[in-house]
């Protein structure tokens, strides 16, 4: 299990297996789209450090909900996860050295 802070503040707990994510974000406007954003990248930053091999990532839940339907879900399709039958996915491409 993993937690994101941004500015400080819990936004998020990844359980283990990193298929069910809690999200907190802040009630109020523009905070909220800050930190979902910040959030959003987050995620990828930590898809991208995965071991070689890993090719992505899927969130099946987000706050106890199928993935796609929690609010949250918009900021993690901005920076490239994809709605999918079983949640959202993200490809992490990897450069060959």
């Amino acid at each position: 299990a993993r937690v994101i802070l941004v500015d400080g503040r819990l936004a998020a707990w990844i359980a283990r297996g990193d298929r069910l994510l809690l999200v907190a974000l802040p009630q109020d406007e523009p905070d909220r789209s800050r930190a979902g954003r910040a959030l959003a990248r987050e995620l990828v930053n930590i898809a991208m450090r995965a071991p070689e091999g890993s090719r992505g990532w899927l969130v099946e839940q987000i706050n106890g909900v199928p993935a796609v339907n929690d609010p949250a879900a918009a900021f993690l399709i901005e920076v490239g996860f994809a709605p999918t039958a079983m949640g959202l996915q993200l490809r992490v491409a990897r450069s060959r050295a």
